[in-house]
């Protein structure tokens, strides 16, 4: 059945946004390792600060190449799958399945049964029962 593939689907671009997002905020968070602050008192004293701030620098560098490669494939992972995403959305939508179309209905455009029943030719129950079927199969896996 379409629908748990679509489900499948969902869950695992769900977890690409998740781990895209994720990148971004520890690039963000690794700039802000580096911006200026204060001075300390200990620095001035020990004549240091220049090392340590070329050393942030070039940590930063070496950090900042390796999540742009983590944020493109990441990103290039959460493309695809989106593309699949709306690949199986389509054939959920043309699909002759009654499981299919309903969780269509249902789940994808967030109709309520009373907006759809109409247009798949089934009454308000049966819908019901539908649903019901979708849940436990989609709850079981």
């Amino acid at each position: 059945m379409l629908y748990l593939e679509y489900h499948e689907l969902a869950k695992k671009y769900k977890n690409a946004e998740k781990r895209y997002y994720e990148s971004l905020d520890q690039k963000s968070n690794l700039l802000s390792l580096v911006e200026p602050g204060a001075i300390k008192v200990k620095e001035v004293i020990s004549h240091s600060s220049r090392v340590n701030l070329d050393d942030k620098y070039i940590t930063y560098i070496v950090k900042n190449e390796d999540l742009d490669k983590i944020i493109n494939e990441t990103r290039n992972n959460k493309d695809v799958l989106k593309y699949e995403l709306t690949k199986k959305e389509i054939l959920l939508k043309n699909s002759q399945n009654i499981y299919d179309r309903i969780y269509y209905f249902k789940y994808i455009k967030n109709k309520k049964v009373n907006e759809f029943y109409k247009l798949i030719n089934y009454s308000k129950r049966q819908i019901y029962r539908f649903i019901d079927e979708i849940k436990e199969n989609i709850y079981k896996n």
